[in-house]
């Protein structure tokens, strides 16, 4: 205990030394160095409006729900104190942000403490805690990934307390209700967590029933086997057209065949069949839930509901979901420790275990989307739509096919969020080590192109891994259980293919939180079986803690370096402007004038005596998105009194403007590829 105690002082004294430095540094350096994205001052500049009374708004005049609820919160009475001094908000969010950073990191070493070997356990934690990547991923950009990973950390922490309780005790309605509570501020910090906080109800409901892991790895396979199947039948391109029916399909998909699986016994304990009897029954129970797929997406396509769709891809749903059925079964066999239950037939057991389950199942879900539902219902009231219009923007941008902002995947390995070359790419900390891999081993594939050379690179590390866990069968079970692995893997699934299998633009790199987190503890699986091949050798621990120890001190110390590099103290005069175009700005604009930007958030915090309006609509109101699909943006901006846009103009002639501004700007002023222009009105418009 002692030595824990010790790393964990590290860890926490490391962590709040370094955000101490960069919450004193120079003014200058916090909107320049540190807190640099724009989508960051969205969540800032709407926070101070709300705490001054100007209500939910960017701009003070379009009320906005562009934003994670849970982050919004936190932010409202930090940014209350810009009224005092702008610059004061960003020194006092850098020490909360560190003060999350710590308790992750502290709740990460005592996730993998006991799970996995100490030096495994100290060299994740201290990984998250000081690599520059995950800083600026999660931390520096001030988003609302370090509360994300902040409740996704302690969901898992609470989830291991509960995985080594259950079995002996009986559970209390509070252990589950509290868990819920730890999965709705998930949800709610970023609201496509949604996946993980509805798995880790299954997860507890289903404990000591093979369902528990059979349903959770069946949910995105057989989901993904539908939408792959409508992609390969028609190519990604004339996939995106059919869309939403990819989706609909894959929903419909997972709805008929979970209960024909359960019916068909395959969610009793696969080592209670012969495999020969698994393939069969998974034959049956797959071309029945094929045949019902056909005949309820048919209605649903005459019925109007459904666009047109290649009906030809159920045949290859059929193949691939019957593989996915198998690989599963297939799977658990050969990694499960026991011989198996006795089979039991699935009326026997819904009678003896669904009270149980509805019980449970009501304090969980009655929880979690009790809260997001009344957080749905009250952005319908207030914003006159159900979810953030961000998010509505995005999928509008992606159903464009191609905008200044990017569009939806061009290719398989986007799809999958595996592409390096594109923001589609949810395991940074994987990709690199592929594209490092291929290009080392160049001279063997030759002139293979990128794509198969890559996949083949990847295919290379997953076999590698699979022996490797299938070497440390009982130790991979037992971290997949108690730290969350098998729940991560799904929820990031889950996720990815929401955002892949619609159309949706610009990703961002903080999205992939259960990435993040799944990668660094599937590494420190890694590290910890490499710590057991140290023990082996030198025949005790002593040695890989003494090395956790030292790397831990140097990433510390690399960060800190790189910190103080970025942002020395007393190198910039006194009152030195961060942003050149909030000068720009404030000398070619008269004051109180309302200018338009297709961005703006650090302009929009930064500038005195005039009004930022986000043009892109991410932080702007429903009825401007709708405005602005119709064609009729420049006209909306124009009746809520902007006369001055701030803009690339040849920019404002692409999607999603498509040329609304076309004729109506006069230019005044340029800085740089931008230009001040003074909106004129319509020409059928009175001025």
């Amino acid at each position: 205990m002692k030595r824990v105690s010790w790393f964990e002082i590290l860890l926490v004294t490391g962590i709040l030394a370094i955000s101490a430095y960069v919450a004193f540094s120079d003014a200058y350096y916090l909107p320049t160095s540190w807190f640099t994205r724009d989508d960051a001052y969205y969540y800032f500049k709407v926070a101070q409006n709300i705490s001054e009374g100007h209500g939910s708004s960017f701009d003070g005049i379009n009320p906005t729900n562009g934003y994670h609820p849970l982050w919004m919160l936190v932010c409202i009475p930090i940014f209350s104190l810009a009224r005092f001094d702008l610059i004061l908000p960003l020194r006092v969010l850098v020490l909360v942000l560190a003060v999350l950073n710590a308790g992750t990191a502290v709740m990460l070493f005592r996730l993998l403490r006991g799970v996995l070997a100490a030096p495994a356990a100290m060299l994740a934690s201290a990984y998250w805690a000081f690599d520059p990547h995950l800083q600026t991923v999660v931390y520096t950009l001030g988003l609302e990934a370090g509360l994300a990973a902040f409740f996704i950390i302690a969901l898992l922490f609470a989830l291991k307390r509960f995985e080594e309780t259950w079995r002996g005790a009986a559970v209390p309605p509070r252990q589950i209700a509290w868990i819920a509570l730890l999965a709705t501020l998930a949800a709610l910090s970023r609201l496509d967590l949604i996946f993980l906080a509805a798995l880790a109800g299954l997860w507890i409901i289903l404990r000591g029933h093979p369902l528990r892991y059979l349903l959770i790895m069946d949910l995105p396979l057989l989901y993904l086997s539908t939408v792959l199947a409508f992609i390969l039948r028609s190519g990604l391109g004339e996939y995106y057209a059919y869309s939403p029916s990819g989706p609909i399909a894959g929903l419909a998909a997972v709805a008929l065949k979970v209960p024909i699986l359960y019916f068909a016994g395959l969610y009793n304990h696969s080592k209670g069949y012969s495999m020969a009897v698994l393939i069969r029954r998974s034959l049956l129970a797959v071309t029945t839930g094929t045949a019902a797929l056909a005949s309820v997406i048919t209605l649903l396509h005459r019925a109007g509901l459904l666009p047109v769709f290649p009906r030809t891809a159920l045949a290859l749903d059929w193949v691939m979901a019957l593989g996915a059925v198998i690989l599963v079964r297939g799977l658990t066999r050969w990694f499960s420790q026991n011989p198996g239950p006795a089979r039991i037939s699935p009326m026997t057991e819904l009678r003896g275990a669904s009270r149980a389950w509805l019980r449970e199942a009501l304090i969980f879900y009655g929880g979690l989307l009790g809260s997001v539902g009344l957080y749905m219902i009250w952005n319908r009231l207030t914003f006159g739509t159900y979810t953030p219009v961000s998010g509505q923007i995005k999928y509008w941008w992606g159903a464009l096919g191609k905008s200044v902002y990017g569009g939806p995947p061009q290719n398989l390995l986007a799809f999958l969020a595996l592409d390096p070359k594109t923001s589609f790419n949810a395991w940074p900390l994987l990709t690199p080590i592929i594209q490092g891999l291929r290009l080392a081993i160049h001279d063997v594939f030759g002139g293979m192109p990128f794509p198969p050379k890559y996949q083949a690179v990847l295919g290379i590390l997953l076999c590698a891994l699979f022996i490797v866990a299938s070497t440390n069968a009982a130790r991979l079970v037992r971290t997949s259980a108690r730290a969350g692995l098998l729940l991560l893997a799904t929820a990031s699934v889950l996720q990815i293919f929401t955002y892949t299998s619609l159309p949706y633009a610009s990703v961002q790199e903080w999205y992939w939180m259960t990435e993040l987190i799944l990668t660094i503890l599937v590494g420190a699986f890694l590290v910890d079986r490499a710590s057991a091949l140290l023990v082996r050798i030198r025949g005790d621990l002593a040695a890989g803690i003494v090395i956790a120890w030292l790397l831990s001190g140097l990433m510390l110390v690399r960060l800190g370096t790189l910190i103080e590099t970025s942002m020395p103290y007393g190198r910039v005069p006194d009152g030195a402007a961060p942003i050149e175009a909030v000068s720009f700005l404030e000398e070619a604009s008269p004051p109180g004038a309302i200018i338009g930007m297709t961005g703006g958030g650090n302009i929009g915090y930064l500038i005195h005596d005039r009004t930022i309006v986000n043009m892109d609509g991410l932080i702007n109101s429903n009825s401007y998105f709708l405005a602005l699909k119709e064609g009729k943006g420049a006209d909306y901006l124009y009746q809520h009194g902007l006369r001055y846009v701030f803009a690339s103009t040849s920019l404002l002639k692409l999607p999603p403007y498509q040329g609304q501004f076309n004729g109506r700007l006069i230019r005044l002023a340029s800085l740089g590829g931008k230009s001040l222009t003074l909106l004129l009105p319509a020409p059928e418009a009175d001025p």
